[in-house]
């Protein structure tokens, strides 16, 4: 299946700098073939009323706290699972789960301090790693958002070319 090819695709990027890989024709179209795969993914008919309560980016993360949260997945491509609020120093090793991702992606679409250009590129790694986490059994209840993130990236991408 596609989408296992391109997450040990992702995998291999993800142990590189982004800024210092070059994707081929065949990667690209890998990514796009998992993309429509996404897309076509139905989403759930139950209502999850209580996904994400006990974590902590559902607690924490606000319009105050968002442009810190945002530098810290660009410079490290990953957050952790809690951070301290006042030093927002990590309290864990854990990575963060899936929802996290899908919380600060919200944020970051609105947010006024961050151009076009940033959002893109912040969209381009951040779907990337929610592919790579993607499993449909456990995810199936955030199709809905990863779609939203993933309509939002392809908007970027026709605004600024």
């Amino acid at each position: 299946m596609k989408l296992k090819e391109i997450k040990e695709k992702i995998k291999q990027f993800r142990k590189i700098k982004y800024q210092n890989l070059i994707f081929s024709k065949k990667t690209l179209n890998l990514r796009k073939s998992t993309i429509r795969y996404i897309l076509k993914l139905k989403e759930s008919s139950k209502i999850y009323r209580n996904h994400g309560t006990n974590n902590f980016f559902n607690k924490n993360l606000n319009k105050k706290n968002v442009i810190t949260y945002y530098k810290k997945f660009s410079t490290n491509l990953i957050l952790k699972k809690k951070y301290n609020n006042l030093n927002f120093k990590k309290k864990t090793n854990q990575n963060a789960c899936f929802y996290s991702y899908i919380l600060l992606s919200k944020l970051i679409i609105n947010e006024k301090r961050i151009n076009n250009i940033q959002k893109l590129n912040f969209f381009l790694k951040i779907n990337d790693l929610l592919i790579f986490l993607f499993d449909k059994k456990k995810h199936e209840k955030y199709i809905k958002d990863f779609k939203q993130n993933i309509y939002y990236e392809q908007k970027l991408i026709k605004e600024l070319i």
